[in-house]
């Protein structure tokens, strides 16, 4: 017998009122879309069971239905469907987690969280207050942590990692912390407190660099030489003279 595909569930991340009329908040951007207006797609996302029997978690994949604008949906398909832009945030993403790890929590190359802190699941609790950043929550829970233009990008947030360790190795010395939750937390007030002030410099990077590449396009425009207009005499030179 097939597989039955499990039935969707409509979940409304944010239902309020707005003039009167009730709105949800676009899976992809993260801005108000009217109820009315809203395009509704069931979504694959990985989700966490406890068993608390058993003191285990596994991963089910659930289809959850979101509310989109129209055409981001069309542009939250088409992404989803670039592998190249989906293997450049997955190694960015690595990147973010293996410096929080390294130069945050002072884990050795290697060496992983379990046997560093074990019995704490810290490595987890890291992984979802980082991914909360990227989807704009304090955690992701229910929403996919790839390919949505809400939050900040992975490149944002490791360049605020890297802003604010100075500050992270100053709180490490001189604050007590009650564990290593209330340690991670701690930090990660830094690092958000921060990260606006980091975009709006990337931002203000990026638009230096473009406005630099235009002056340089038509600095080359004006200095390439004008094409030489060959010559061509007409006849064959010699003077006719009639008597």
């Amino acid at each position: 017998m097939a597989k039955q595909k499990p039935k969707s569930k409509l979940i409304k991340p944010s239902t309020a009122k707005l003039d009167g009329k009730s709105y949800y908040e676009c899976y992809y951007c993260g801005g108000r879309v009217n109820a009315s207006q809203a395009v509704i797609k069931p979504i694959a996302l990985q989700v966490a069971i406890k068993d608390k029997d058993e003191g285990t978690t596994k991963h089910v994949t659930k289809y959850i239905e979101r509310p989109f604008h129209l055409d981001c949906l069309q542009k939250y398909v088409k992404e989803r469907g670039d592998i190249d832009v989906m293997h450049a945030e997955n190694s960015e993403w690595d990147d973010v987690y293996q410096y929080f790890k390294r130069e945050y929590m002072k884990v050795p190359a290697g060496v992983s969280f379990d046997k560093r802190f074990p019995n704490t699941k810290i490595g987890d609790y890291i992984a979802n207050r980082l991914l909360g950043l990227r989807t704009g929550q304090f955690m992701p829970h229910g929403t996919n942590t790839r390919v949505i233009k809400r939050g900040y990008s992975f490149k944002e947030i490791l360049n605020t990692l890297k802003y604010c360790k100075r500050s992270v190795d100053y709180a490490r010395e001189t604050v007590e912390f009650t564990d290593l939750k209330h340690e991670v937390n701690y930090f990660m007030r830094i690092v958000e407190s921060k990260i606006d002030f980091i975009v709006m410099r990337m931002l203000k990077a990026e638009e230096q660099k473009n406005r630099v590449d235009r002056m340089l396009k038509q600095d080359n425009k004006m200095k390439q030489p004008e094409p030489k207009i060959e010559y061509k005499r007409k006849g064959t030179g010699k003077r006719k003279v009639e008597f």
